[in-house]
């Protein structure tokens, strides 16, 4: 019989670094994507901005590289799938192959369902589901060649409960899909050395729910069902994505991270 032997032992200054690494967060000119994408290269990853508004994704990256890291811009709709396999070609050629995938861009609609046109649940679902896979597509092979990845998809608790706060319909059917995906691409690619987990975050202070810091009653009575009392921040989000994308997290995949306050709790 084999001897147990103890596992080596690393720090988690160590575990949490990410040196070396090329990370890729869509939708990375504000919010979660941007805080996450700043994270990511103090952790000492070199980042890629891959933004539709061109301007903002260059803000970014400049931000990033006059702080001393390495970073780039591309602009990219991730709905489009020439956009996609052009924007990640580009950012190949400037840093390196991706190893890690953020997939943070994002759309919503508050229209009632009975409102909802077909367009508008079309743009939602290619945003959203779509261009997530689209951008797994086009990194996932690279990864699973190399034997390393981590892929981390931006979903929302709203996929968990049919929606319940802010976003309607279209919303929550897309954020679950990303669930359902993302469980799929974890079993399919695990034995390769890629781990694919999502993220869901519950209510939170961002542009999106700016409503709420004028509507008192309507944030009193969200964050009311909130079992620590508040809503979260971007930089709750981001601190769970650095986790996901970190050899702290190397033996999760398929799973999905609620950062929502307790919302969720079983």
């Amino acid at each position: 019989m084999q001897a147990y032997a103890e596992p080596s032992m690393s720090g988690v200054d160590d575990l949490i670094r990410l040196d070396g690494r090329v990370a890729a967060v869509t939708g990375s000119g504000r919010g979660f994507g941007k805080r996450s994408a700043c994270e990511l290269a103090a952790l000492g990853a070199s980042v890629a901005i891959v933004e539709l508004e061109e301007d903002l994704g260059a803000q970014v990256a400049a931000q990033l590289q006059a702080s001393g890291g390495t970073a780039c811009a591309v602009r990219c709709d991730v709905s489009d799938p020439g956009q996609v396999a052009a924007a990640f070609a580009s950012v190949e050629r400037e840093l390196g192959p991706v190893d890690i995938l953020v997939n943070n861009a994002g759309a919503a609609t508050f229209t009632p369902f009975l409102e909802v046109t077909e367009d508008e649940w079309d743009h939602v679902f290619a945003v959203n589901l779509t261009g997530t896979y689209l951008c797994c597509k086009a990194t996932m092979p690279g990864m699973a060649e190399r034997g390393f990845g981590r892929v981390v998809n931006i979903s929302s608790i709203a996929g968990k409960r049919g929606g319940g706060f802010l976003g309607r319909t279209p919303y929550a059917a897309s954020k679950a899909g990303i669930l359902g995906l993302t469980r799929a691409l974890a079993r399919e690619f695990a034995a390769d050395g890629v781990t694919v987990n999502a993220i869901a975050p519950g209510p939170m202070d961002t542009e999106m729910t700016k409503i709420l810091r004028t509507d008192h009653r309507l944030r009193a009575k969200i964050e009311a069902i909130v079992p620590l009392g508040r809503r979260g921040t971007i930089q709750d989000v981001a601190d769970a994505v650095c986790f996901l994308c970190s050899d702290l997290a190397s033996y999760f995949t398929g799973e999905t991270l609620n950062v929502d306050g307790g919302v969720s709790m079983e």
